[in-house]
């Protein structure tokens, strides 16, 4: 009977143990959809606070600007009609609010919440986490610090407790450190075709915090190029950079911060204003009519390639004579794949490169030769650090290419070319290679070095290991 009852005991408490844990599973998934609904709306109203200051700089900033331009072309027309919402492009936009939503999210991760044994007054203030935020960036000492958070001194506190204050005054007082380098930039095109190229660079910098109060510079750089087409005189604009600055805060809590959605002390700058130049009335009759001897001579070489019989026969006779002899003497054509890994400070938004390159190459002695390739080259997006993934980026090399061999086996190349971007959006640069190769058989080449392709403002560098084949022989 005593054992009946106490199985029952038992059973009872396990039953009631799984009950109360799936409830308190349940309850904890509730807070967590719960906080995340929180984060997403919060970071919707902040993207939307961010989106406003930029165009209150904008509009504010061509309100005050005074034209001063001793150009024949007035830049300033160009920003003047231009809506304000066109420079809140899409990259923006994505960008922007998966910074928001990093930031919110480990504002409010469990790392960053206090774990105290004893009982603090957080007196005014909404938690005890903003307590020590303020606490912190009004003290010089860890002394100091906790007399204002807890009203004790260090001997007071628990062993345990110290410690935990400890290591939140140590971090509160690092990221006050690193905050004042903090900056979030991204750049799109607002117009991008063949003819016209309308750039935008976002930058937002904090230059200052005391709790709860940081202070903001938001910086917009428009880049023009839309060159002189036909048509243009002195009075179209060719290039031209505008540069936009503005000062904003934000009120910032342990938990949560809020951008100000207006500006003030808008500026506007502009700078490397080139105009279109004028033609004169020669040049307008040249580029119109070719004369009789321009006609003459597109003829006559028209004549020399496509219907010269001594030519072509030569070319017959030449060809029958030894099969493909061109292209084991003189030169030869190349398939190549390469794989790579990208290094330095964009190594962060990229995983790999991969991509595939034809090309050809002219012996110009038993040693040298010169060559130009064109390609595909992949780099592959990753999850980043700071919380969002990238998408990657897509190019199409066009490279010219010097190799010498040191033996039959062993030499060295070196490239340099343009790549061209091949991403919606996207940059091209000048891109350069070097490195070593070893060729293990007489038609294969292995390739291994680093590559690079520079951008306005910053540089996508990799490690390659490449391989190709030749048609025919070195």
């Amino acid at each position: 009977m005593k054992f009946y009852i106490s199985s029952k005991i038992l059973t009872t408490f396990l039953l009631c143990l799984f009950l109360c844990n799936g409830y308190s599973q349940e309850t904890d998934e509730k807070e967590k959809d719960a906080l995340r609904q929180k984060i997403a709306n919060r970071v919707e109203e902040e993207y939307e606070h961010i989106k406003n200051a930029f165009q209150d700089m904008f509009r504010k900033a061509n309100a005050a600007y005074k034209n001063t331009n001793a150009q024949t072309c007035d830049a300033f027309d160009y920003v003047k009609n231009l809506k304000e919402h066109s420079i809140i492009v899409y990259g923006f936009t994505q960008e922007t609010r998966s910074m928001l939503r990093h930031k919110l999210s480990s504002m409010n991760s469990d790392a960053n919440k206090l774990n105290l044994e004893g009982s603090f007054d957080r007196g005014n203030f909404k938690t005890l986490e903003d307590k020590l935020l303020i606490s912190s960036s009004n003290s010089n000492s860890f002394a100091e610090f906790v007399s204002l958070f807890a009203g004790q001194s260090i001997g007071d506190l628990s062993k345990n407790d110290a410690e935990s204050l400890r290591r939140k005054y140590d971090q509160s007082k690092l990221m006050k450190s690193f905050s004042l380098d903090d900056s979030y930039n991204y750049g799109d095109h607002i117009l991008f075709s063949k003819n016209c190229n309308v750039f935008v660079d976002h930058d937002i910098s904090e230059t200052g915090k005391k709790y709860p109060n940081t202070k903001w510079l938001f910086t917009s750089k428009i880049t023009y190029n839309c060159g002189c087409k036909e048509g243009s005189n002195k009075s179209t604009l060719n290039k031209a950079t505008y540069t936009y600055t503005a000062k904003t805060t934000s009120l910032e809590t342990a938990f949560d911060f809020t951008f100000n959605g207006t500006v003030s002390d808008a500026k506007l700058s502009i700078s490397n204003v080139v105009c279109c130049p004028e033609k004169t009335e020669t040049e307008k009759t040249s580029s119109a009519v070719p004369t009789e001897e321009s006609k003459h001579f597109i003829e006559d070489t028209r004549d020399i390639f496509l219907n010269n019989p001594q030519a072509n026969e030569s070319a017959v006779s030449e060809a029958s004579d030894e099969e493909g002899s061109f292209f084991r003497e003189a030169g030869s054509f190349s398939y190549g794949v390469y794989l790579g890994k990208p290094i330095g400070d964009e190594a962060d938004f990229f995983g790999f490169t991969y991509g595939a390159e034809v090309g050809y190459f002219q012996n110009l002695s038993d040693k040298f030769q010169l060559g130009a390739t064109a390609g595909y080259a992949r780099y592959t997006g990753k999850e980043t650090d700071f919380g969002f993934e990238t998408e990657g980026e897509n190019f199409i090399p066009l490279t010219a290419k010097a190799r010498y061999n040191f033996s039959d086996a062993f030499g060295a190349e070196a490239g340099v070319g343009y790549a061209i971007s091949a991403s919606e959006g996207g940059e091209g640069g000048l891109i350069y290679s070097l490195g070593p190769f070893w060729r293990p058989l007489e038609a294969i080449v292995l390739f291994v070095g680093y590559r690079s392709i520079a951008f306005g403002e910053g540089s996508l560098g990799a490690l390659m290991l490449s391989g190709s084949v030749s048609l025919s022989k070195k």
